[in-house]
């Protein structure tokens, strides 16, 4: 039996005519449960939004919740056509009691390294 893990995921600054192409690259991945939450934090650039969503369900055949955040944030970054905050927080989910949540914050840094874009100076 493979093992279940919870995913809560928060995309942050997201433009928001870009928003159905996110959740759908984040769909492609992972059973989210329900519908998307928006919101729009104070002092948030124009024409941007919050989202976030989760789900449980397995990981592939040997994969880390690290390596996981790492693929889920390269679908989003490509569907957002850019860099945008990704968090997920992961727990294994044990028989109903689920383990302390383990984040994974990937920044801009993460999106030169795993997209292999260049700073330009």
């Amino acid at each position: 039996m493979s093992q279940q893990y919870r995913m809560d995921v928060f995309l942050k600054n997201v433009e928001e005519r870009k928003v159905d192409a996110v959740i759908a690259a984040a769909e492609a991945l992972w059973p989210f449960e329900g519908m998307w939450c928006r919101f729009h934090p104070d002092g948030q650039a124009e024409g941007h939004v919050n989202i976030d969503n989760a789900g449980t369900s397995s990981l592939h055949s040997g994969e880390q919740p690290e390596e996981f955040s790492d693929r889920l944030a390269k679908a989003v970054w490509g569907a957002h056509g850019g860099f945008c905050e990704v968090e997920v927080y992961s727990a294994y989910d044990d028989f109903g009691g689920k383990e302390e949540q383990e984040p994974h914050i990937l920044n801009i840094e993460d999106f030169l390294r795993l997209t292999r874009q260049r700073v330009s100076r």
